[in-house]
C-alpha cells in the first residue's frame, strides 16, 4: 500500500479525527504511531493547500505550505527525551546528514511572506533533508 493510501491519511482527509486518534490508538507501538501522525498530518496539510489554492487564490491569498523534518527546537528536544521515541527519531535516516537549524525553516517562511514570492501560491516546502524525497521519490 502507497503512503499516500493509508488509512490514517484518509481518515484526516475525510475530516474524521475519531477514526484517525482511533487508528494511532490501535498501532502497535508509540514510535509507530508518532510516525503515522507525523508523516499523515504532512501529506493531508499538503493535500489541503493544493485543494483550497484555486478559492483562496481568487479571494486575493496566497496560500502555502511549509513541511519541517527534525529541527533543533524544544520541542525535539522533549521527544529526545522520551526513551520510546528516541532511538526512533536519532536513527532516521536524512539524506543531509543532519537536523535543521530554526534558521533554515525561518528563512524560506521569511521569504514565503515577502513581495519577492507573490506568485507563489498552492505550493508546499518541504525542508526536511530529503526526507519526503527519500520516502516518496516518484511523488510530489
Amino acid at each position: 500500500m502507497q503512503i499516500d493510501e493509508e488509512p490514517y491519511l484518509q481518515a484526516l482527509l475525510r475530516h474524521d479525527e475519531a477514526e484517525a486518534v482511533k487508528i494511532l490508538d490501535e498501532a502497535p507501538d508509540a514510535f509507530m504511531a508518532a510516525g503515522m501522525a507525523y508523516v499523515g498530518s504532512k501529506l493531508a496539510l499538503g493535500r489541503a493547500i493544493r485543494q483550497r489554492a484555486a478559492a483562496w487564490g481568487k479571494a486575493g491569498v496566497r496560500l502555502n505550505g511549509v513541511a519541517t523534518g527534525n529541527t533543533k527546537t524544544p520541542m525535539l528536544q522533549k521527544v529526545l527525551e522520551d526513551p520510546n521515541l528516541r532511538e526512533g527519531v536519532l536513527n532516521m535516516e536524512i539524506p543531509l546528514g543532519r537536523l535543521a537549524e530554526p534558521e533554515e525553516v525561518a528563512n524560506l517562511i521569511s521569504y514565503l511572506c515577502s513581495p519577492e514570492a507573490s506568485y507563489i501560491h498552492g505550493s508546499v516546502f518541504y525542508v526536511d533533508g530529503g526526507i519526503d524525497a527519500l520516502i516518496r521519490p516518484d511523488r510530489f
